[in-house]
């Protein structure tokens, strides 16, 4: 049986989930008539967030830049609820 795929669309763009028993998320950055790959959002390490990494020679208009940004900010909302219901599970 295949295991369904999370995708979650905006405008132009699709966000598909491809994670893969990880910690974190990873997800494709599709365009929606295209149907090419125009970058990743992932975890990056460094800044300790989950950030956009653009695929070589893609150019952006401004409401898929927005669409990206709000992606990440409620990735960011996720993990933070996430973080503080595991904290107050072990608290008990």
């Amino acid at each position: 049986m295949d295991t369904p795929i999370d995708v979650y669309s905006a405008k132009w763009i699709d966000f598909v989930d491809i994670t893969h028993k990880t910690k974190t998320k990873k997800f494709l950055v599709i365009n929606r008539e295209s149907k090419s790959r125009i970058g990743e959002v992932k975890w990056y390490g460094p800044f300790r967030q989950y950030s956009y990494f653009p695929s070589p020679n893609t150019v952006y208009e401004r409401q898929c830049l927005l669409d990206i940004t709000r992606f990440i900010q409620n990735l960011m909302n996720d993990r933070k609820k996430n973080k503080e219901m595991k904290v107050s599970i072990s608290s008990r």
